[in-house]
């Protein structure tokens, strides 16, 4: 992938039930997705169209995303079942909905996230799991290596029985972390 359209074209056809499982995506040069009210990034994975193969960042920088929807798995990718490396993010997430993060919205099955960095800034008023790198991942997932150097805030529940679970690296960890920091509030 070397262009914004491009990218574009593989998040679709990705949200079309395209898995890549055994497959490797290979990121060519830095991407502005040049993203605004008008022109918002949508994530590559939505439910039960997860992302299943490698997206190897090869050091590049995804810059300029913009997501602003309360819906859930916010994120350059919704919803993960493989492995994302060696790759910088930048952007702003505002109203991110439940499982959402600036690499990341949720990463299932035995997904590893290695050597990411998160510069989106994320807001959410109501969502849980909102993280740096992810919002969420579960018990045979791995975060490792990762940065997060931006804020991410999230407001909380005003109801139900739901809590909230923020945090620069994850929101919400029931898998493992190894060797990230974070150095935003």
């Amino acid at each position: 992938i070397s262009t914004k359209e491009e990218l574009e074209s593989f998040r679709d056809r990705v949200n079309n039930g395209a898995t890549y499982e055994g497959r490797t995506i290979t990121l060519q040069n830095d991407i502005d997705l040049q993203g605004n009210a008008e022109n918002q990034w949508v994530p590559i994975g939505r439910e039960d169209k997860d992302f299943k193969g490698t997206f190897y960042g090869n050091n590049h920088i995804i810059k300029n995303m913009y997501i602003d929807t309360t819906e859930d798995f916010q994120g350059l990718f919704g919803i993960v079942r493989g492995k994302i490396q060696d790759l910088t993010v930048t952007g702003d997430i505002v109203n991110a909905g439940n499982q959402s993060g600036g690499v990341v919205g949720s990463a299932g099955g035995s997904t590893i996230i290695m050597n990411c960095h998160n510069q989106v800034t994320i807001y959410s008023e109501e969502g849980t799991s909102i993280g740096g790198i992810a919002g969420y991942i579960v018990p045979n997932a791995s975060i490792l290596n990762c940065t997060n150097r931006a804020n991410i805030t999230a407001l909380g529940q005003t109801g139900g029985y739901q809590e909230t679970y923020v945090g620069g690296i994850i929101g919400r960890c029931d898998g493992q972390i190894t060797g990230c920091y974070n150095t935003g509030d």
